[in-house]
């Protein structure tokens, strides 16, 4: 059935989710490696290792929506908040060093 489909492919998502946390956040990764699947990993682990990812800048959120059919609008806002760094704590990138 279409439901076990998509069950599958939300679970493969999240797993290699959690995979790829694991290779670029060391406290990320000690989580991971306690428990059997991403599953039993509780969703502000993976917020935090995604804010702690995304202010290093060794990864980039990608999120998708359509604001004309009001769809993902939401999740798109709270990842802002949640994901992305304030400006007044990151340092200049090498572009904007060179200024």
């Amino acid at each position: 059935p279409f439901e076990d489909f998509q069950d599958k492919k939300i679970m493969n998502a999240r797993e290699e989710l959690a995979e790829q946390l694991a290779l670029l956040d060391d406290s990320f990764a000690e989580i991971y490696m306690d428990h059997e699947n991403s599953f039993d990993i509780p969703k502000e682990e993976f917020t935090a290792a995604l804010k702690r990812v995304t202010t290093k800048r060794h990864a980039l959120p990608v999120l998708c929506g359509s604001a004309l059919k009001n769809t993902g609008i939401q999740p798109l806002m709270d990842a802002f908040v949640d994901l992305l760094p304030c400006p007044s704590i990151m340092e200049p990138s090498q572009s904007e060093k060179k200024e």
